[in-house]
């Protein structure tokens, strides 16, 4: 590094990063940022860096590692300028005047994270969101995104294989890290064990595209989008698979128009996807879903008998009634990552009558796959987190106070106020919606 860079590097406020310990979610083994960051960071930036890691016992990386790292390991991070965690943190834990960020799942009005929102606002806390970071161009900054579809679609084949009996899958938790993962999908999947699989994948962005490269290394044949609705399935068929972006989901009006305004404001935009519905029996649903959006599929859409689905993987993990699917009533867990959901009743069945009738439908919602490859999600997120959002919270202006324009844009909350940009979130916040 030149002597210029140092010297730029090391200008400023100094500014202390916190790390805090996952509290909502305890087997949440995720970081946000990886030892050898940390170490990076450190030698990045001198002594205008401090690292303060909340001790804990079941993180991916240890406290000892973290230390030998250079960063300081306390009880509480208290104190610090910015406090950095992967999920909610339990209501109990905030602190007050704190900033924090983190994927916070509050932006869509979820009824079971109301109370995060409201302490939040009641403590004064800045709270940002790692979902709402992007650049210039509206493209998020970091995210989990590529592992959460391919630990998503594994578990969905997984399903799968019980549900058919056609394969056992492995855990993927149980693989040492993925490259262990993908030598053991070349020793044990063979073609005929993904035969009759007929695949939507939802989403062209980093999830869709984590789910279809397992469904690569799984060796099912991948269709255009047009070429799936038109293939005459035979019995035993090989595995085939196809993956649909935005503007073959949704359509605006009786034109069935689409432009790239649907991601900033997809109002009035209507599912297309039915057609596939009656073509697939397994949909991996990798999409971002904007409330303001309507449903992919509706509860009537799966009473229809023509509805063809049988598994469904929703690595969105939205939760019904807001939600793009309405037979996601639950995020399941990595211990029991599947229930099965009677569209008829649109209830879920108790799981001694699972897969007795192919009207049932099973779910897999896991809602944090990636801790199945922790270490290998977590340095993929530190890495980008490292390149993209510290140098945005080491910027002169920013610590103490003041904030850049990625920071600010992806600031939900402060000083007890909702900011400008999500003030639609008041009603939900006070209750009314």
């Amino acid at each position: 590094m030149s002597s210029t860079n140092t010297e730029a590097n090391n200008s400023g406020a100094p500014v202390t990063i916190g790390i805090i310990r996952e509290t909502l979610i305890p087997d949440e083994t995720r970081v946000p940022l990886t030892p050898a960051n940390c170490e990076e960071i450190l030698s990045l930036y001198g002594s205008r860096v401090t690292i303060l890691v909340e001790s804990c016992p079941f993180r991916c990386y240890s406290d000892k590692e973290y230390l030998a790292a250079g960063a300081k390991i306390v009880e509480k991070a208290v104190g610090a300028d910015f406090l950095l965690g992967v999920k909610p943190p339990a209501v109990d834990t905030l602190q007050p005047g704190a900033t924090y960020a983190l994927f916070s799942h509050t932006i869509k009005k979820q009824p079971h994270n109301r109370d995060l929102l409201r302490a939040v606002l009641d403590k004064g806390i800045r709270l940002m969101d790692w979902e709402c970071m992007r650049d210039a161009l509206g493209i998020r900054l970091v995210g989990f995104g590529r592992w959460a579809g391919i630990v998503g679609a594994h578990n969905t084949m997984m399903a799968w294989g019980r549900r058919s009996g056609c394969c056992q899958l492995f855990r993927l938790r149980e693989a040492q890290d993925w490259e262990a993962a993908k030598k053991r999908y070349a020793d044990e999947i063979k073609p005929e064990m993904m035969s009759d699989l007929r695949v939507v994948v939802t989403g062209d962005g980093r999830v869709g595209n984590g789910a279809c490269e397992l469904l690569n290394l799984l060796g099912l044949e991948r269709l255009a989008p047009q070429d799936f609705l038109a293939r005459e399935w035979q019995p035993g068929h090989a595995g085939t698979y196809t993956q649909l972006p935005a503007d073959w989901l949704f359509r605006k009006g009786p034109e069935a128009g689409w432009s790239v305004e649907f991601f900033s404001d997809p109002t009035g935009y209507h599912s297309v996807i039915w057609p596939f519905a009656t073509r697939a029996n397994v949909l991996i649903n990798g999409i971002f879903w904007d409330h303001r959006c309507a449903p992919l599929l509706t509860l009537e859409d799966m009473r229809r008998p023509d509805f063809g689905i049988q598994l469904v993987g929703d690595i969105t993990c939205d939760i019904a009634p807001v939600a793009s699917l309405p037979s996601t009533l639950r995020a399941t867990t990595v211990d029991d990552p599947i229930f099965t959901f009677d569209p008829s009743s649109g209830c879920e069945l108790p799981s001694d009558n699972r897969n007795i009738d192919k009207a049932y439908v099973d779910v897999m919602s896991v809602d944090n796959l990636p801790i199945e490859l922790p270490r290998d999600s977590s340095s993929t997120f530190g890495e980008l987190l490292l390149r993209r959002v510290v140098p945005e919270m080491l910027l002169p202006h920013v610590a103490p106070g003041g904030c850049s324009r990625v920071l600010q844009d992806a600031t939900i909350a402060e000083n007890g106020k909702l900011t400008s940009a999500y003030a639609y979130l008041q009603d939900y916040a006070d209750g009314e919606c």
